[in-house]
């Protein structure tokens, strides 16, 4: 009697175990089907407490209190709003896709220059200056060949040495100026004398300003006209 006693309790406690198994497993089926139909709420919000959003701090649209990021993040493009910059931005400040960004500058150092050969304000120089950067804004003025002449003569007072090796520049030594003659001039009277000066400059002017005649002055009746000569 007591061995049979002890099966029906076995089987009785078996019973129970199944019963208590099966219930739990209807309720973890009904938890998961409400978790999927209802995961999330309204503005990313699920009902287990998490939101999503975008979790990335460098994004447009990153969102504090987002716990799980959703792919929404949009990237900043990032601009330079200092004007003083040599990619300033205007447009950026007004953008509300665009981020500025001191480190997205790029300023010049040293010196600008004209690069352009062809300008009048060209500067040799300054692609071998490692301070100094081309400006095309500072070539105002474009230059053809020729575009100047000069006497070539040498010799010549206005002699210009330079035109020979200046691709624009011609030679046009119908411009050029002979050289002036010498001639003698002569001072105010000096006692019942006067001196006198070879030169090339206009008489009274410059070194001859104390020779401002062209002629010899008559200084007495008994002036024999001779006087010192000099040659300048």
């Amino acid at each position: 009697m007591a061995k049979k006693k002890n099966t029906m309790m076995f089987i009785i406690i078996a019973v129970v175990l199944l019963l208590i198994y099966w219930v739990m497993q209807t309720a973890n089926k009904k938890r998961g089907a409400t978790s999927t139909t209802n995961g999330s709420g309204t503005n990313g919000t699920s009902t287990n407490g998490s939101v999503s959003g975008c979790t990335d701090p460098s994004a447009l649209n990153y969102s504090a209190s987002a716990t799980i990021d959703d792919g929404s993040c949009v990237s900043a493009v990032l601009g330079c709003c200092d004007n003083q910059a040599s990619n300033y931005d205007s447009t950026c400040d007004g953008d509300p896709n665009c981020q500025c960004s001191y480190q997205a500058c790029n300023f010049t150092t040293g010196r600008t220059a004209c690069c352009d050969a062809m300008a009048t304000e060209y500067d040799a120089t300054c692609l071998g200056d490692p301070l100094c950067s081309c400006d095309a804004s500072l070539c105002l003025t474009t230059i053809t060949m020729g575009s100047r002449t000069a006497c070539c003569q040498a010799g010549a007072p206005n002699y210009d040495s330079t035109c020979v090796n200046d691709p624009y520049c011609s030679c046009d030594n119908s411009i050029c100026n002979s050289q002036p003659q010498a001639h003698t001039c002569y001072t105010d009277c000096i006692g019942t004398g006067f001196q006198s000066a070879v030169t090339t400059l206009p008489c009274g002017s410059g070194a001859m300003s104390n020779y401002p005649n062209i002629n010899a002055p008559y200084c007495a009746t008994t002036q024999a006209r001779t006087g010192g000569v000099r040659n300048l």
